[in-house]
């Protein structure tokens, strides 16, 4: 009897460390490197996150259409010349004018389209490349020019996208600091010219500063 009652308290030790241990190993997040060095991959992925949520980032883009010369309808009505996405904005909300390099805009009575603030029936409007595009709203839908090589397009955001909406974060490995390398930056004099093929079917040209 006194054996058995030795026995129970020392198996109850032993199976209460097997739990902790086995806690341990299902917590592990695989994580290695210093505590500075994962703080620093983490904030840096947190701030990748905030970018492509901002107003400015990726996740609201919903739309690139290139203006034909001449008279571009626009909408979400499916017959216009640049259709907006089902839903989002009335079906006739006024027309794009491109004429050489100069584009103007007229909005449709009713419609309440603003730029910085002030409501808009008609203005020329300026390229992404002036440095000071020229920013249209209607509701949750944001819009400006982009020019690239000799073609001129409208860059349409949807503060309200589904993809924004539902954007659940960015799956990464765990952090492992034998991964981090050490390198030179060897400078070019003077820095090279060079061609990138864009996405969108265009060449832009750039310095490789090395």
């Amino acid at each position: 009897m006194k054996t058995i009652k030795i026995l129970i308290p020392v198996m109850f030790f032993l199976f209460f460390i097997m739990l902790l241990i086995s806690w341990n190993c299902s917590n592990d997040s695989g994580e290695k490197g210093s505590k500075e060095y994962i703080e620093s991959i983490k904030q840096w992925h947190n701030r990748r996150i905030e970018n492509l949520k901002k107003e400015n980032g990726w996740l609201n883009l919903a739309g690139l259409y290139w203006l034909k010369e001449g008279e571009n309808t626009f909408g979400t009505n499916p017959s216009n010349d640049v259709v907006f996405p089902k839903g989002k904005g009335p079906g006739r909300i006024g027309i794009f004018v491109l004429t050489d390099s100069i584009i103007t805009i007229k909005i449709n009575d009713k419609i309440n389209v603003t730029s910085v603030g002030k409501p808009v029936r008609g203005m020329n409007l300026k390229t992404d490349l002036s440095g000071d595009p020229t920013i249209l709203t209607l509701g949750f839908l944001k819009w400006f020019i982009i020019k690239r090589g000799n073609k001129y397009g409208v860059r349409l955001r949807d503060l309200d996208a589904d993809l924004l909406n539902e954007f659940a974060g960015i799956n990464s490995y765990p952090i492992n600091e034998d991964w981090k390398i050490t390198a030179k930056f060897e400078p070019y004099d003077p820095p090279k010219d060079i061609s990138i093929p864009t996405i969108i079917g265009t060449v832009d040209e750039d310095k490789a500063p090395g």
